[in-house]
């Protein structure tokens, strides 16, 4: 029986996967409680803000017999922020839980880019963490979500 766990990755196009990753982002700007103006993509400003980050392009996990497929996209939300206490990451935790906490409870309102396209569940797959540190106590926090969505054909 052949080991599933070694098989390659079915990938999406190449053109879907942009289109998720524009759609992700405007969607993840909606939220009025974000702890910025907006959210970047693979940029952080060098005090303060929210990156967006795809971790693994979109890839198909099933298929169906009559030709659409459930896809996923795994991505992290990276917060920049200044720390100089505990207290304070502890917040820029806080901060990001609630951010995953909104993406799974408003996933009604992600909008897709094909009308074929329906968001299925987003998951946060860690609380949020320290990433890393930089001089003149800035921290970048991290929390990781995956985004399953349908394709019907």
């Amino acid at each position: 029986m052949p080991n599933n766990s070694t098989r390659p990755l079915d990938l999406v196009n190449v053109a879907e996967t942009e289109k998720v990753k524009r759609a992700i982002r405007t969607w993840l700007n909606t939220n009025t409680d974000k702890p910025c103006a907006k959210v970047n993509f693979e940029f952080l400003p060098e005090d303060s803000g929210v990156a967006l980050s795809i971790i693994q392009g979109a890839f198909v996990v099933k298929r169906y017999i009559y030709g659409g497929y459930m896809a996923q996209v795994q991505f992290k939300l990276v917060f920049r922020t200044t720390c100089e206490t505990a207290d304070e990451r502890l917040r820029a935790d806080e901060v990001l839980d609630t951010f995953g906490d909104w993406c799974e409870r408003n996933l009604a309102t992600l909008q897709l880019p094909d009308s074929n396209m329906k968001a299925k569940r987003i998951r946060r797959d860690t609380t949020s963490t320290i990433l890393a540190r930089y001089e003149g106590n800035v921290e970048d926090h991290h929390i990781l979500l995956t985004l399953q969505y349908e394709v019907m054909k």
